[in-house]
């Protein structure tokens, strides 16, 4: 699956490196994105997602649950995304860049 990127955030690019993972409901009826490794995110990190669905894509604010998941949300200050449905997904971290 290949990103198309729209826009970057200002001071954002993307990684070079594409990660797979899954979305599946974190019991609350929220999405939870599971790596199946460790993800070196923390909160207040930003990745770009694509899926099958929308509500799923794009620049996502990263709420790190576990070493292995973490929440998604479309800003710092917005509620997590809610869950629609299992998806496979495509994502790339979002590094600052100052230059």
């Amino acid at each position: 699956m290949a990103l198309q990127l729209i826009s970057n955030p200002i001071g954002h690019k993307l990684s070079d490196s594409e990660i797979t993972a899954v979305i599946i409901d974190d019991g609350t009826g929220e999405a939870l994105v599971y790596t199946g490794f460790a993800h070196a995110l923390a909160d207040g990190d930003y990745v770009y997602i694509e899926s099958n669905f929308d509500a799923y894509n794009g620049y996502k604010y990263v709420d790190s649950i576990a070493y292995d998941s973490f929440k998604i949300r479309n800003s710092a200050n917005s509620d997590a995304i809610e869950f629609i449905q299992d998806a496979d997904i495509t994502y790339r971290v979002s590094v600052l860049n100052h230059g």
